[in-house]
């Protein structure tokens, strides 16, 4: 009898060894293959992209359009100051993000229309950041958020294009001397 019950305690001891070597073995697993790292950085590659495909377009936009209203526009602009990149005639609501930023719009009234770029072939469209904290869009009304991409001038004419939101590095931002 007392080796039926000696026994059945091995089993239940090889039984939760078991569970606990699969455990580790899954937690291991996890900590690998962190899908949700794997998302957030997929997102911010996305964002890269988006950010670079923007400045190569306003780059190539102000060679072929030196005296073009969108770069006498941007020189009116208050310098340090960030705007909110949108597609269409949005005229408030820029700065309603912030909360989710990485940049601060400074004003409800901050947003930069660049659909000229579209207009005139230079981007097939505006990107979107991908939606992180914040669902973006093409900021094509009041209601809307914006792209989720701001863009700043600086007192040197350095143009800097930075993804509002970032998730596994600390900033997305490219900066170019354009003019």
């Amino acid at each position: 009898m007392e080796n039926k019950k000696e026994k059945k305690d091995f089993n239940l001891i090889i039984l939760l060894a078991n569970i606990a070597v699969t455990l580790i073995i899954f937690a291991v697993l996890f900590f690998v293959f962190n899908p949700v790292q794997k998302f957030k950085s997929a997102r911010d590659a996305e964002r890269w992209a988006d950010v670079s495909s923007i400045i190569k377009s306003l780059e190539q936009y102000n060679k072929d359009n030196e005296e073009a209203n969108l770069f006498k526009e941007i020189d009116g602009l208050y310098r340090e100051d960030w705007y909110m990149i949108v597609a269409g005639p949005k005229l408030k609501g820029c700065d309603d993000q912030n909360k989710f930023s990485d940049v601060e719009i400074f004003d409800d009234d901050y947003c930069l229309d660049f659909s000229v770029l579209i207009d005139k072939g230079y981007i097939g469209e505006l990107p979107v950041s991908p939606e992180g904290g914040v669902n973006w869009d093409k900021g094509l009304s009041d209601k809307q958020t914006g792209t989720g991409y701001a863009f700043m001038i600086d007192e040197d004419n350095v143009i800097h294009i930075q993804s509002c939101e970032s998730e596994n590095t600390s900033e997305i931002q490219i900066s170019k001397k354009i003019w």
